[in-house]
């Protein structure tokens, strides 16, 4: 039986640090899967950033496991299914929609720069879908803009019924299918071997030897190591740096979309 969606898995790394003096990242934890809501099994606690403090930029580990007894996934990238660029000219945000289900009893609160420079948080209530609907404010260019979404009725997070693109000049990324946000202060990188267990002496320091890289769909994904070949029963970690910059708004429900693919025979 060929390698399947279900195959490939995402679990913690030993050390998960709850500070910034305790070592992090090591092997893979198999005891310990990731699923959305548990950011927490790759950063552990961290603070909010007040305004006119320098950026604080944390590190984190995680590992994607071919749990197949005999395949191999060829081929293999990782991404940031949820990743966001950063915008490319100052202006309003674009909220593109594919599916009914995405729809006025819903909307996006985003958080960025407004165009002077200072912190801001809005929400913009969707139209009928398909269709499109713009934020209100401008948001600066070249400054991560994170996004999630929520239910008018009450301001739970809700996942979305199909992608929704967010564009600002360009096309920054989406909020996946069945998914609730989408970022754009975070990037990855990979190890250049399968099953690696380096450790980091705190989670401000940065990996040595790893290129991040802010990759938000397949075009963009990095090559798994082994030349793309994730064997059978190995693992390809996963650091992740995570930059919250000045004056950075709080939100709890900012979760990473890992997602890799490949080939199988």
């Amino acid at each position: 039986m060929a390698v399947a969606e279900a195959n490939l898995k995402l679990y913690a790394t030993t050390d998960i640090p709850a500070d910034d003096v305790n070592p992090g990242g090591g092997a893979i934890d198999l005891t310990n899967e990731i699923l959305r809501d548990q950011q927490g099994k790759i950063y552990g606690t961290v603070g909010s950033n007040p305004l006119a403090g320098a950026d604080k930029v944390r590190y984190g580990k995680a590992h994607i496991y071919n749990d197949h007894a005999t395949d191999d996934l060829i081929n293999g990238v990782v991404w940031l299914a949820n990743g966001l660029l950063d915008p490319a000219v100052t202006g309003t945000l674009e909220f593109v929609t594919e599916a009914a289900g995405d729809n006025n009893l819903k909307y996006i609160r985003s958080k960025g720069r407004n165009n002077a420079g200072n912190p801001v948080t809005e929400d913009t209530t969707l139209g009928a879908a398909p269709g499109s609907v713009f934020s209100a404010g401008q948001y600066l260019l070249s400054h991560p803009v994170r996004v999630e979404l929520r239910l008018v009725a009450d301001d739970s997070i809700v996942v979305s019924a199909g992608d929704i693109t967010i564009k600002r000049g360009i096309t920054l990324g989406i909020i996946p299918e069945d998914w609730s946000s989408a970022r754009g202060d975070v990037e990855i990188g990979l190890p250049n071997v399968l099953d690696d267990v380096t450790v980091i002496p705190d989670r401000t320091t940065a990996p040595g030897g790893i290129v991040f890289t802010r990759a938000v769909d397949e075009a963009s994904g990095i090559a798994i190591a082994n030349a793309g070949v994730l064997t059978a029963l190995t693992d390809q970690a996963v650091w992740i740096e995570w930059t919250l910059h000045d004056g950075s708004l709080p939100s709890n429900n900012m979760w990473i979309n890992i997602q890799p693919q490949g080939d199988t025979a």
